[in-house]
Formats: C-alpha cells, structure tokens, sequence
C-alpha cells in the first residue's frame, strides 16, 4: 500500500487537522521502461 499526504483546504490562519487527509492508495505497477522507487520512513 502506499500512503499519501492530501491537501484538503486551503487553510485560513494556522493549518488545522481537517487541512490534510491521508489516502492509502495500491503501489502502481511498473510499465516498460520505468521503475517504482519504496522510501522506508522511519519514524521514532
């Protein structure tokens, strides 16, 4: 799976929670002359 960071709404002042929502979306297939890049993130 692959987890993506959405931009919601512009925000009015300091970004609150409902700016942004995360979408966990299938990892695409590579097709003919192309590569899918995985960044393991580690988070402490």
């Amino acid at each position: 799976m692959n987890e993506q960071i959405i931009f919601a709404k512009r925000p009015v002042g300091m970004p609150e929670t409902d700016t942004f929502r995360f979408e966990k979306i299938a990892m695409p297939e590579a097709k003919e002359g192309e590569v899918v890049v995985q960044i393991p993130l580690f988070v402490e």
